[in-house]
């Protein structure tokens, strides 16, 4: 089977690994390899696997978190040094990373400001370099700072800072965490907390909860030793993102806590919280949560939540304020990001035999006679493909432009008036224009206003005030119509 890699999101780093540094907000073929098993994201970088083996990476290299440094900006290269070693998972941290083989060795390279590579120091490490001499390390999560790690006899080792891992003291080495327990299963971390479920179905925390990451209550709440969470025997599966936690029940029942600014817990309000709150979302298999929006896998269907600017969420608007559905097309080609908790949150992957994103249901198009002809398998019309032409079956075809307006600092500020200027073809033609706004995010929009514009300007006055505000333009007309630029007049 072709297991093909597409990416989306932001590429400014080159990591989506399609030979350049452009933002893709469609997936883009990542690369010409057809053997991808499981990729990895990081804060602008990429680490994946290959089914003879072979790891590879690309995009940002600061501190050297890919243990190499790119030859071609947006090309992925092998990481030769774990050539031959088995790579059973892989976790990408704060500009370090992380890889477990298949007999249980750890290695890893990067920054390490805290000691948190585990390899004695606090230097940066340049070459991929193993801890110890151990073969008993099963997973393993990172955020800045320090790092959690799961062997198999069940037991939790941390290393750098202590509050966040649960050890006694600070440790350039890995160290047991202090309750010395050795039924732990699940493991996940936050940028100041660590949760576990152990054999018996606990969740135990330990850290801060000062953005909810550890969904105990208040913000005020401290653990310096992994607690058990309330009563429950059921817990089943722990997830975790920046400053955000989903946890799951037995029953299915899906409970999250921390950021929501962004509505990246699926909670429509877009309030933080700080302790865990049953979601709408049930039975879910599988969630990659990032600083803005968070996808959850339920079967074979997608659901994804938040922030939307680089269309990561496959959806046609820019934010979404619960979990809605992606598609059931990627049944083939999850999200794959493994066993790292530091995603920058702009860019995920798909992997699978030539995943099928959503499109119309059209035909392949033909070339007849010089004219592009496609058919529409739903309708059974014929459509021509034509960039000279300005209507769609007798009506005027709509043009939408959208484009936000923030102030500063964030303050509300009156909108007077906007102009618009235009360059059209034909003085034949009068060019209509509809004015919308959306004040949250894109979620809803005005009923707009509507007006005859002359051929070369609109004028939309008396706005309202708003602090972030998206302005979505219509223009019908049927004649060539370019948009020169806009004024948005602020006194």
């Amino acid at each position: 089977m072709a297991d093909l890699l597409y990416g989306v999101g932001i590429g400014n780093k080159g990591q989506i690994g399609d030979g350049d540094t452009l933002n893709r907000n469609t997936p883009v073929l990542a690369g010409s390899n057809d053997t991808w098993e499981t990729v990895y994201c990081g804060q602008e970088t990429t680490i994946a696997t290959r089914s003879d083996g072979t790891v590879w990476g690309c995009g940002n290299s600061d501190h050297s978190v890919l243990g190499f440094v790119p030859t071609v900006v947006g090309e992925w290269e092998e990481i030769v040094a774990l050539r031959g070693k088995g790579i059973s998972t892989i976790a990408i941290g704060n500009l370090s990373s992380f890889a477990i083989t298949t007999s249980g060795e750890l290695w890893v390279v990067g920054y390490n400001i805290a000691g948190e590579l585990g390899l004695g120091h606090a230097n940066e490490v340049t070459t991929w370099t193993r801890v110890g001499a151990g073969t008993d390390w099963a997973d393993i999560r990172s955020f800045q700072y320090f790092s959690a790690a799961l062997k198999t006899d069940g037991t939790i080792w941390g290393s750098g800072y202590s509050t966040f891992c649960g050890c006694s003291t600070d440790s350039y080495y890995f160290t047991q965490e202090s309750t010395n327990a050795t039924n732990w299963s699940k493991i996940t971390v936050t940028p100041g907390s660590t949760l576990a479920i152990n054999s018996s179905g606990e969740l135990h925390v330990v850290g801060v909860n000062g953005h909810g990451c550890i969904g105990t209550g208040t913000s005020t709440d401290s653990y310096s030793a992994l607690t058990k969470f309330g009563t429950e025997t059921n817990w089943e599966n722990v997830w975790s993102g920046d400053y955000t936690i989903f946890a799951q029940n037995s029953s299915g029942t899906l409970y999250g806590s921390g950021h929501n600014h962004s509505n990246q817990l699926g909670l429509i309000d877009g309030i933080d919280r700080y302790v865990l709150t049953e979601l709408s979302l049930t039975a879910v298999s599988q969630i990659q949560a990032s600083s803005f929006y968070t996808i959850a896998r339920k079967d074979t269907v997608l659901y994804g939540t938040g922030r939307n600017g680089e269309n990561q969420l496959l959806l046609p608007d820019a934010r979404y304020y619960e979990f809605t559905q992606i598609s059931s097309y990627y049944a083939s080609g999850f999200v794959s990001r493994g066993a790292n908790s530091n995603w920058d949150g702009t860019t995920h992957f798909f992997i699978g035999e030539t995943p099928s994103f959503p499109s119309p249901p059209m035909s392949p198009a033909i070339n007849f006679g010089g004219r592009l002809l496609v058919g529409d398998d739903s309708t059974g019309k014929l459509w021509e493909v034509s960039m000279d032409t300005y209507q769609d079956n007798g009506n005027d075809i709509e043009r939408v432009r959208r484009f936000q307006i923030i102030h500063d600092n964030y303050n509300p500020i009156p909108h007077s008036s906007l102009i618009v200027d235009f360059e059209n073809d034909s003085s034949d033609y009068v060019p209509v224009c509809t004015l919308k706004w959306s004040d949250d995010d894109g979620y809803t929009y005005s009923t707009g206003i509507t007006l005859g514009a002359n051929s070369k300007r609109a004028e939309f006055r008396k706005l309202g005030t708003s602090r972030s505000r998206i302005y979505e333009l219509t223009t019908t007309v049927n004649s060539k119509i370019s948009i020169l630029g806009g004024y948005l007049n602020t006194k």
